[in-house]
This record gives C-alpha cells, sequence and structure tokens, in this order.
C-alpha cells in the first residue's frame, strides 16, 4: 500500500482485512514520494508520525506486515543513505535505481520507498535490521 494523506487512516484496517483474507500473507507499506503533481498527496508530519505509529502497533499485534519494524524509525528521522543501489525499480521500459527519485533534484530526500530505507540499512550492516529481516523474511517467504 502506498499510504497518503487520504488513506492513512486505513492502515489498521487493512491488516486486519489482511490477516482474515485467507490467500493473502501479508501486507507491504511504502509511503507517498511527492513526485511532481502528486505533492498534494503528501502526509504532514503529524501524519506521518500516525502511520508508523499503526504499522508498527500492527506488526507488535502479529499482524502480517512485511515491513521491517526497525527500520521505520529511521524512516521517521529520514536518516539512512542514499540512494539505495540494491533497488531497481522498472517502468515503461526503463530502470531507475532506487526509485527514480535520485533523477528529480531533491526528491531523494523526501522518498518513502520503504524497501529502499530497508535495504539501505540492510547493505551496510546494521545488526538490528539484519535480525528483524531475518525474522520477518522467514515468517513471510
Amino acid at each position: 500500500m502506498a499510504v497518503n494523506n487520504m488513506n492513512y487512516k486505513d492502515i489498521e484496517a487493512l491488516c486486519k482485512l489482511v490477516k482474515e483474507t485467507k490467500n493473502l500473507k501479508s501486507i507491504s507499506f511504502n509511503f507517498h514520494t511527492p513526485y511532481e503533481g502528486t505533492e498534494h498527496l503528501s502526509l504532514t508530519r503529524e501524519q506521518q508520525l500516525q502511520a508508523v505509529y499503526s504499522i508498527k502497533s500492527m506488526i507488535k499485534g502479529d499482524y502480517p506486515v512485511f515491513n521491517l519494524y526497525s527500520a521505520l524509525d529511521y524512516y521517521l528521522q529520514n536518516k539512512w543513505d542514499r540512494p539505495c543501489y540494491q533497488c531497481i525499480v522498472s517502468e515503461n521500459k526503463k530502470r531507475f535505481v532506487c526509485g527514480r527519485c535520485v533523477e528529480i533534484e531533491g526528491l531523494c530526500e523526501k522518498c518513502g520507498y520503504l524497501f529502499a530505507v530497508e535495504f539501505s540499512l540492510l547493505c551496510r550492516g546494521n545488526v538490528k535490521v539484519i535480525f528483524d529481516m531475518i525474522k520477518t523474511y522467514l515468517k513471510y517467504v
């Protein structure tokens, strides 16, 4: 789910739906990255905090969330190395490193791709994130 200012209050209900739906194993979240023309969907700081709190609560409540609990605070602090060269996004027959953000000046600092946060921390040897990844991936993969 791409979390934005229109749907951030739906995280808990969606997690409950995924947990109750037989054919779904898990859900992962990313946050809105404000590409040109979509800035109006950006979360305020308070909305970001509320969304991360909801995701963390769902993980603690053993809901099937396929994000790394330990990486969420790094997202909130906007504190991880970018670009993440392990993340490749393909769109319209073109490949982008780290979700196209690197090609748009200033957008990397507003990145909402949680997978980029997670992989950046993993590939730089963050032990807490590595253990969290092993625990999470063994649960859902």
